[in-house]
């Protein structure tokens, strides 16, 4: 049973693999209770498949919160059983390290790596040990502690080009890594050098570890201003987690994929067919943070069917995600709350009103302009600046559709803001005062014309 249940979980079929473990546990805690005096690696081996148990958890419904408690049980309970320098104890902290990373507290996460570090290292296992160096990495990269952070990286790095080589596929994720630190140290083009350096020279990377590598050099190319190649970066984030989504089930997650460098990318182009696909996974939550990049990126470059195409594709995904945020959660989007899908409703809207501002369609505009400043005004955290200039450019907007009444509210709500945020003889509130006062202007000349003006 527990290989099988082995199996079920390389396929990505978490929940059969949980479903078999169970059985297994059952099984062998019946053996433990109809035995006198039961074996001690059978109450150990009990306690690892309540260990695997929680990693399906972890992996597949994405239950942090249950994976946690079960992770908590496993180790008090093996930790009264076995010495603390374990090599499986080591494990079961490292799991439950890596848990606590997952969930953004690198601060509880690390000191059980360093636990877990020194058990495995004592064991011999040098493969884990590089991983879980790697991983104190990332905690200290969370931590903004980076010298620690690229010191073990590189340690990380040592052991597995000794281990494997300088192309094998167990360097993607800490080169990768070395790569976003390349970023946070200002350094882009260091960092498009190693990311391009993983597509070059490892060949097969499984496509859930390509895609943070393609929407990490996406990113470099976007801050050096390379949009075109940033652009096709994301693209193909976008075409691999559909492929990911479609082949989990069957395991095809590492088809032979030798492109290489993203130059080769730019005649991947994603279909309509995708596009319908995507609303019928259950992960489609993971197409927001590359649909909001290459969305502001398709405007940056007037590619202005493809801003239209991806908008209306990740406003369909947030109008879905939102009706069913309250009540049935899907597997993996635990890390989502009600702020994040409002600053995602922010952006798509506000990308789809420029969109339609630039195709000189009003009303579209307005629809989608007005959600953005809903939305955004009702961020926990929100630049009142920044809601000030929406207001403005639906000023306009209501002007160009003949709605002056419309334009007037607007321009009024803005003036608010900056009088208070830049005061009176900022180059800004000037000039909301001046464009007010000539719309107010004309409603007094059209009024007159038609004789309905009153003095007062």
């Amino acid at each position: 049973l527990g290989k099988k249940a082995k199996v079920h979980a390389k396929l990505y079929e978490f929940q059969k693999a949980a479903d078999t473990y169970k059985l297994a546990l059952k099984h062998l805690q019946n053996q433990i209770k109809n035995t006198e005096n039961p074996d001690k690696k059978m109450i150990i081996r009990s306690i690892l498949i309540q260990g695997s148990i929680a990693d399906c958890i972890k992996d597949g419904s994405g239950n942090n919160l249950e994976a946690l408690s079960l992770y908590k049980q496993c180790i008090e309970v093996l930790e009264k059983i076995v010495d603390e320098r374990d090599d499986k104890l080591g494990v079961l902290r490292n799991n439950l390290a890596d848990l606590y990373l997952r969930m953004n507290d690198p601060k509880q996460a690390l000191p059980l790596y360093e636990l877990a570090l020194e058990a495995l290292k004592l064991a011999g296992d040098t493969a884990l040990v590089a991983n879980i160096l790697s991983s104190c990495g990332s905690c200290h990269f969370h931590l903004n502690d980076y010298t620690s952070a690229r010191n073990l990286y590189g340690q990380a790095v040592s052991l597995k080009h000794d281990m494997f080589g300088e192309d094998h596929v167990s360097l993607v994720k800490v080169m990768k890594n070395l790569a976003m630190l390349d970023l946070k140290e200002n350094k882009p083009n260091e960092a498009i050098i190693v990311l391009n350096k993983i597509l070059d020279r490892i060949h097969d990377i499984p496509h859930n570890q390509k895609i943070p590598v393609l929407s990490t050099l996406g990113t470099a190319y976007n801050i050096t201003k390379n949009y075109s190649e940033a652009y096709d970066a994301y693209e193909e984030v976008i075409r691999l987690i559909r492929y990911l989504d479609k082949n989990t089930t069957t395991g095809n997650t590492n088809p032979n994929n030798n492109r290489g460098k993203i130059d080769s990318l730019k005649s991947r182009k994603i279909t309509n067919n995708d596009y319908t696909a995507i609303m019928s996974d259950k992960s489609w939550v993971n197409y927001l943070s590359p649909l909001k990049q290459i969305t502001k990126l398709a405007l940056l470059l007037k590619r202005y069917d493809d801003v239209n195409r991806y908008s209306s594709l990740a406003l369909d995904i947030l109008n879905k995600f939102t009706q069913i945020f309250d009540d049935d959660k899907p597997t993996n989007i635990n890390i989502l709350n009600e702020n994040d899908i409002k600053e995602y409703v922010y952006h798509f809207s506000n990308l789809a009103g420029k969109y339609y501002k630039n195709k000189k369609k009003d009303e579209q505009a307005i629809e989608y302009l007005e959600q953005a400043k809903n939305m955004y005004s009702s961020l926990e955290k929100h630049d009142p600046l920044m809601l000030g200039a929406l207001l403005v450019e639906l000023a306009y907007l209501y002007t160009f559709n003949d709605e002056r009444g419309e334009a007037i509210i607007r321009f009024q709500d803005a003036l608010m803001i900056y009088k208070e945020k830049l005061g009176n003889n900022h180059a800004k509130t000037k000039e909301v005062i001046e464009a007010l006062q000539s719309f107010m202007n004309q409603e007094t000349e059209s009024d007159e014309e038609s004789g309905e003006y009153e003095s007062h």
